[in-house]
């Protein structure tokens, strides 16, 4: 069962930081969905993009790790070609709803909470190179 207090509060401070209208959830709050979340410019084919977080039901014993990303979204490597996001995977399923998953298994998932999700998101996003296996390059 989700600590809902906890959630509803962690909820509120993502819609005061990014907007109401940006940070969205059903009333049973089994994700979250972030419009408009802000990427450097040049780092990415795109300038935001959308996150859709999937909040899992024991949430105060399990930690965060499905997330998906726009099917699209792109880095922009040093020659300004586009490569596939790391630990960005394309599969049909997500496909069709226009995301790819996002692998945050440890330490990439390590968090505490929402709020801790997000912020490795925002770490991800602001230096996605510093999470490129050596067998990716």
């Amino acid at each position: 069962m989700k600590n809902m207090h906890r959630l509803r509060m962690e909820i509120n401070a993502l819609q005061n930081r990014y907007g109401r209208a940006q940070v969205v959830t059903p009333s049973d709050s089994s994700w979250i969905k972030i419009c408009g979340f802000p990427l450097n410019p040049g780092q990415y084919n795109l300038s935001n993009c959308t996150i859709l977080i999937i909040i899992p039901d024991h949430y105060d014993l399990a930690k965060i790790r499905e997330c998906y990303v726009d099917h699209d979204l792109r880095l922009i490597d040093n020659r300004g070609r586009y490569r596939e996001l790391p630990h960005g995977h394309g599969w049909a399923e997500y496909e069709i709803d226009g995301y790819q998953w996002l692998c945050f298994e440890e330490p990439l998932g390590s968090n505490t909470g929402l709020i801790g999700f997000v912020s490795t998101l925002r770490a991800y996003f602001t230096d996605p190179h510093k999470y490129v296996e050596v067998n990716e390059e």
